[in-house]
C-alpha cells in the first residue's frame, strides 16, 4: 500500500533533529546534556541564544508544513494528510537519529496546522506568544495552544478527522508531563535564563 511509504518519509522528515544539528555546529556540543536536555526550540533558545532557537523552531515547523501541503495537494483534506501530520510529529518527538527521543513536539504540531488551516496557524500563535509574553513559561503556552488547537479545529471542520488531533494533542501534553509536574511545584523554568 501507499501510505506505508508515505508514512515512513514523513516520519524520517519529523525525526530530522534540526536543534541538536545546529547547536551542534556551532558549540561542538550535544543540545541535549544543556539546560533541559531537549532538543527543541525552547531548550536552544535558551542555552544558545535566540537567533539559533528561533531558527530551530522555523526549521522544526517547515518540516511538518512542508509534507502536510504536498501530502494536502496530492490527498485532499483526507485520512492521509492527517496521518502525514501525525508521522511527523511523532519522528519530532521519537526521532530515530536520537536514538527515539526527540523534542516535544510543538514546533512539529504548528506546521502541521499552518498547511491545513492557516487561520488556526494564527489563533495558536497569537494565543502562544501571548502566555509567553505573560509568564515567560514556555510549557504554559504550549499546553494552551494545544487546547485551544482542539477548538478552533472542531469550530471550524467539527468532529471530521478530529481523532488525529485529539492523538496530537494527547501526546503533546504527555511530552509535557515532567512539565506539568514542574508547572504544578512552581518550579517550571523561564524560556529565558536569569
Amino acid at each position: 500500500m501507499k501510505i506505508i511509504p508515505i508514512i515512513l518519509i514523513s516520519y524520517l522528515i519529523g525525526s530530522i533533529p534540526f536543534g541538536y544539528i545546529l547547536y551542534y555546529l556551532k558549540y561542538k556540543e550535544d543540545i541535549r546534556t544543556k539546560g533541559s536536555g531537549n532538543p527543541g526550540g525552547t531548550n536552544v533558545f535558551r542555552e544558545g541564544g535566540a537567533l539559533l532557537g528561533i531558527l530551530t523552531t522555523l526549521l522544526d515547523i517547515s518540516k511538518a508544513f512542508i509534507p502536510v501541503v504536498i501530502a494536502k495537494r496530492y490527498f485532499g483534506f483526507s485520512d492521509i494528510l492527517f496521518m502525514v501530520w501525525l508521522s511527523v510529529v511523532i519522528g519530532h518527538m521519537f526521532s530515530i537519529f536520537l536514538r527515539f527521543k526527540g523534542g516535544k513536539g510543538v514546533a512539529a504540531t504548528f506546521g502541521g496546522v499552518l498547511g491545513i488551516d492557516y487561520r488556526i496557524f494564527l489563533i495558536l500563535v497569537i494565543v502562544y506568544l501571548s502566555i509567553i509574553i505573560l509568564t515567560k513559561i514556555s510549557s504554559i503556552g504550549s499546553l494552551i495552544s494545544g487546547v485551544i488547537l482542539l477548538i478552533s479545529y472542531y469550530s471550524l471542520y467539527g468532529g471530521k478527522h478530529i481523532i488525529f488531533v485529539i492523538i496530537i494533542v494527547l501526546f503533546v501534553f504527555l511530552r509535557h508531563k515532567e512539565n506539568i509536574k514542574r508547572i504544578l511545584a512552581g518550579k517550571e523554568k523561564k524560556v529565558v535564563k536569569k
